[in-house]
């Protein structure tokens, strides 16, 4: 199985230290091309995602944790600990679906 992680300089060298690789990302942009660049990968099975910066691409970061064909998109904290405002899985699906579980 082979996973990527996205984020800050910290988080990709942390990972890239237990082999790992990933591409940090600074801006929105550089967000939405290393996801498009992830989505084109062949055997890329797990994407994480550093919390933070998840929330700079919120509706596409959620569109691909929906699409069965992408990555399994897992959302890490960052160097700063849990963000205050963390989605869960429940919270995903009441959102898309418009239904409280």
């Amino acid at each position: 199985m082979s996973i990527r992680v996205l984020g800050s300089v910290e988080m990709v060298t942390a990972f890239a230290l237990a082999g790992v690789g990933g591409r940090t990302v600074a801006h929105r942009s550089e967000l939405l091309a290393a996801l498009d660049e992830t989505e084109r990968m062949d055997g890329i099975r797990v994407l994480a995602v550093e919390e933070e910066i998840a929330a700079w691409a919120r509706d596409e970061i959620d569109r691909l944790k929906l699409d069965a064909q992408a990555p399994l998109v897992v959302e890490v904290p960052g160097p700063r600990g849990p963000a205050e405002e963390r989605q869960t899985a429940l919270d995903l699906v009441r959102r898309v679906l418009g239904i409280r579980i």
